[in-house]
């Protein structure tokens, strides 16, 4: 009567779970799946050792190790399901912000004094292109007064960019013992758009003063100094939906020796940036070639194991004959 009771219980105790897995805390739902494996366990284990121990030697043998098969895969998978009925059905993936560029460019224009400069005391401008075509002409320190830059940024994206922001420019004067000293170019001004052009000043004679009263005041020289003009670009909005802030910065660098300006030769930059950010996703369960979801996965993993316990319950019961009396 045990053992046939436990097997009316079973079954519904499956669907009691199942219809309150839909609603309470994955334990409990664990809970019953270990209980339903107990259960079965105490109503088919005397059912399969009997069957076991009645059958000739070569069937009794196959039907062991069958039955051990069987209850190992039975197992494994109600250990599986447990554990997936405990665990979260989502998980945080990265996923690419779409990809913006830096894309900059800069020039600049040498003012001279008038019996150096060919025309009006200004130089030939150096841009990229011309540089490309031929070597600029030697700039001399002592005869350098102003270096006059323009600089050209654009933001790119293949989604549609709505930005503003500011920008403005500073200037780095080092020297080679070491000390440095940064100074405004040009203050910050309201930018908007994806496209920038900043136009700032170098005053060399300011750049003598400066470094002047600094060998004035510690004593030191240096045979040379690196002068680095610094634009800042700083664009906050929209790209293809989502919030961006970005913040450009690009040094460009002349070294400044007591006879020459050497302007450096890089005048042209991109810089290419992935942002990456986190999304809730549903868990992924790999079957064969393809992918189940994992809510669905434990579910079905649930089903399967129901659908083995009750093909065990249904095993036929062998009646026993009944033993015959001695002499009859």
């Amino acid at each position: 009567m045990r053992a046939g009771a436990t097997l009316v219980v079973a079954p519904r105790c499956l669907c009691v779970g199942v219809r309150i897995g839909l609603g309470v805390h994955p334990f409990w739902i664990a809970f019953l799946i270990l209980g339903l494996i107990a259960s079965v366990w105490i109503a088919a284990g005397p059912m399969v050792t009997g069957a076991a121990r009645r059958a000739p030697g070569n069937l009794r043998t196959m039907y062991g190790a069958g039955a051990v098969a069987a209850s190992l895969l039975c197992v494994a998978l109600a250990v599986w399901t447990a554990v997936a009925f405990m665990q979260s059905t989502t998980e945080f993936r990265t996923k690419d912000r779409p990809q913006l560029e830096h894309v900059t460019s800069i020039g600049y224009a040498v003012r001279a004094a008038p019996n150096v400069a060919p025309t009006d005391g200004m130089l030939e401008p150096v841009s990229a292109e011309t540089l490309r075509q031929h070597e600029p002409a030697p700039l001399y320190s002592n005869l350098v007064s102003k270096m006059d830059f323009g600089f050209n940024y654009e933001m790119r994206s293949e989604q549609p960019l709505q930005v503003l922001g500011y920008g403005g420019a500073g200037l780095r004067i080092k020297a080679e013992d070491g000390w440095e000293r940064t100074i405004a170019l040009q203050d910050a001004q309201f930018l908007s758009g994806p496209k920038v052009t900043l136009w700032f000043t170098m005053d060399m004679d300011m750049v003598r003063v400066i470094i002047a009263g600094v060998e004035l005041t510690t004593g030191s020289t240096s045979d040379w100094y690196d002068l680095t003009v610094i634009p800042v670009v700083r664009l906050a909005g929209d790209v293809g939906g989502e919030h961006i802030d970005e913040t450009y910065m690009r040094e460009f660098t002349t070294r400044m020796d007591p006879v020459r300006l050497a302007p450096g030769a890089d005048l042209e930059h991109t810089q290419r940036k992935i942002a990456r950010t986190s999304v809730e996703a549903e868990r992924q369960v790999p079957v064969g070639p393809l992918s189940v979801d994992f809510s669905i996965a434990r579910w079905l993993a649930l089903a399967a194991l129901a659908l083995m316990v009750a093909s065990d319950l249904k095993l036929p019961r062998r009646q026993e004959e009944p033993a015959s009396a001695p002499g009859g």
